[in-house]
């Protein structure tokens, strides 16, 4: 298991390691590349949070445990030239109709941290059938 792993819980064979050690583990690697650090933490919280949260089901869970145990990196995707950051409360320009067993995406994003290196990113997007944002996981 790799770096980029530890923050993956252990019941779905990650490191398992708590904030406390991301942060010191990150704060070394911070000390001697700081670009690397802040890329690979944006990584390390999203795998956090998605387990912490329980944001997906169970089989959806267990695939990306995988691909994170191979290797795979991810990062949110929701920086927009007409909204710029999220936490500003701006509704996503880019939207996303199902269609059959598929979503479809529709819109651009300007900035995502790491994305040359990324496997997987997590779109934000407008949902006009709920009428609401979602994050819908998609790779290049």
């Amino acid at each position: 298991m790799g770096y980029t792993a530890l923050s993956l819980p252990a019941e779905y064979g990650g490191g398992g390691q708590s904030v406390t050690d991301m942060v010191l583990f990150q704060e070394t690697l911070g000390s001697m590349d700081g670009a690397t650090a802040l890329s690979i933490g944006w990584h390390q919280g999203v795998v956090g949070e998605i387990y912490e949260k329980k944001l997906w089901n169970e089989k959806q869970l267990q695939f990306f445990a995988e691909e994170v145990k191979k290797g795979a990196l991810v990062n949110r995707a929701v920086s927009e030239a007409q909204t710029g950051s999220p936490t500003r409360g701006g509704k996503p320009g880019t939207t996303a109709m199902k269609s059959g067993d598929r979503w479809v995406i529709n819109g651009r994003k300007i900035f995502t941290t790491m994305s040359p290196a990324l496997t997987y990113f997590l779109v934000g997007v407008w949902i006009e059938e709920k009428k609401g944002d979602g994050i819908l996981l998609n790779s290049p």
